[in-house]
């Protein structure tokens, strides 16, 4: 396995975001709310808000597709493995392809182009008001979280994503300094984390289409009703997946997941000829109460799991 290829071949991408903290936890509230209700006090804790939580719904939910994005598109960076073929998930650190890089960078900016106007348009600008308002609404109490300055709201609202470049140290028959032996290991756990990552989802997806295809009821006259059949999204996510375990195993030298990810492409290209060549009229076809055409998929689906199993056995044996 050429470890020092992969280094070269992929970076590390960095992404956070934040706001403000605009919910406060008031005692006297809840305090006040549980003599009411009858309740004891000490367990229960009241919040306000000191913008309108719509507001601050937007704002995150810009975050929440970042965040999403990154992660759907990169692989978790981390040295710690928490199961046979899990990871423990390191916060912000993520790993992708330099090939990948065009677009992630292209989605990034645009995303933070949204949450920059929308910080603007939704609580910058309105922060004078909402200032002036907050008096009002929360009775005179909490008062000194709006002594903050626009500036200062501008300063903790933050979008950063951060490209760099994987540093790597190469073995070589003088490295006795267990400190360097200890860099060496973590470079490959790394790397082997993000192999099982991608290994996980495959099998994910794979798991979830045939579970798909044993809850299909046929129903005459209706498609619709019971019909759990896979889209052609989640084939073509599939078929995503796969390339990108090609291009690991290419750039690591390393056949672990090759045979699944080809297995993957010859399902999609099946796929494509049961819908004259159109994965979404590929539903269509699988669909009907004759089960064999779903039988022979769930076959090479089923083979697909397999492959994945073996590849990572091999990886685990490459570790030990």
């Amino acid at each position: 396995m050429n470890i020092g290829n992969f280094y070269e071949q992929c970076v590390q991408i960095k992404f956070e975001s934040g706001l403000p903290g605009f919910q406060k936890v008031d005692r006297k509230l809840s305090d006040a709310g549980a003599e009411v209700l009858g309740m004891d006090k000490h367990m229960t804790q009241g919040m306000v808000n000191l913008v309108e939580p719509s507001v601050t719904a937007r704002l995150r939910a810009i975050q929440a597709r970042g965040r999403g994005y990154i992660k759907g598109n990169c692989w978790v960076w981390s040295d710690s493995k928490i199961s046979d073929r899990g990871y423990k998930e390191s916060g912000v650190q993520y790993v992708t392809m330099r090939s990948k890089l065009p677009d992630i960078e292209a989605k990034m900016r645009g995303l933070r182009k949204e949450f920059e106007q929308a910080c603007e348009s939704q609580l910058l600008s309105q922060w004078p008001r909402i200032r002036a308002e907050g008096a009002i609404k929360l009775a005179g109490r909490h008062q000194e979280h709006y002594n903050q300055s626009t500036q200062e709201i501008r300063d903790q609202c933050r979008w950063e994503c951060e490209i760099v470049a994987l540093p790597y140290m190469e073995d070589g028959h003088d490295m006795l300094d267990e400190a360097m032996q200890n860099l060496m290991r973590d470079q490959k756990q790394r790397v082997t984390n993000v192999l099982n990552s991608v290994a996980e989802r495959m099998q994910g997806e794979v798991t979830d289409i045939i579970q798909r295809m044993d809850d299909y009821q046929f129903t005459p006259g209706d498609n619709r009703t019971g019909n759990t059949l896979p889209k052609e999204k989640g084939i073509k996510r599939l078929g995503r997946m796969a390339d990108d375990a090609m291009h690991l195993c290419d750039a690591l030298q390393n056949e672990g997941l090759k045979d699944g990810a080809e297995k993957i492409r010859k399902l999609i290209d099946h796929m494509k000829e049961l819908g004259d060549g159109d994965l979404r009229d590929a539903r269509s076809a699988l669909s009907g109460e004759d089960d064999s055409m779903r039988e022979e998929v769930k076959k090479q689906l089923n083979e697909i799991k397999d492959s994945v199993d073996t590849g990572v056995e091999a990886l685990d044996k490459f570790m030990s």
